[in-house]
């Protein structure tokens, strides 16, 4: 309910804490909320094109609550014109390529990641990450955001 079209590709995620790492091992894997506080590091094994730019979003499609829906979906991270770099580090939970969240941050960022933390008594919530690879890099000043409440926030691309 979240996407029209299975994954391309499956996304590697590990988040860390200190120096501990708590990759999802599996789509689905429950996670404490103290372990999924900082930026996840996000690779992929192949299906990726090291030439061209990426945009990656991290979503709860679960707002307010998972059953009722009442807000839909609340927007945890956006970032454009993400490239790739090879990963040095590769371990069994993370892939071949990263994607470089680091480099040119400030320039990058649309919405600053926002750690997990679901309002009390409103059951388990789903972290979705999408990631788009761009045609071209994207204008940061061309993009307005609009957030009329907390529960809305919507982003659009101007010409």
């Amino acid at each position: 309910d979240v996407v029209d079209k299975e994954p391309q590709q499956i996304l590697c995620i590990e988040f860390s804490k200190d120096k501990d790492v708590f990759p999802v091992k599996k789509a689905g894997d429950e996670m404490p909320l103290g372990n999924v506080k900082s930026e996840p590091l996000l690779s992929v094994d192949d299906g990726v094109d090291k030439d061209k730019l990426y945009c990656i979003i991290m979503t709860d499609p679960d707002a307010k609550d998972r059953i009722k829906h009442e807000y839909r979906e609340w927007v945890h991270w956006v970032m454009i014109n993400v490239s790739i770099t090879e990963n040095k580090n590769k371990t069994e939970f993370n892939g071949k390529y990263l994607f470089d969240t680091l480099t040119n941050k400030d320039d990058n960022t649309v919405i600053e990641f926002k750690p997990s933390g679901p309002p009390s008594n409103t059951g388990l919530h789903r972290y979705v990450f999408l990631v788009y690879q761009q045609n071209d890099k994207i204008d940061i000043n061309k993009i307005i955001i609009a957030s009329d409440t907390w529960s809305e926030q919507c982003i659009q691309a101007t010409s």
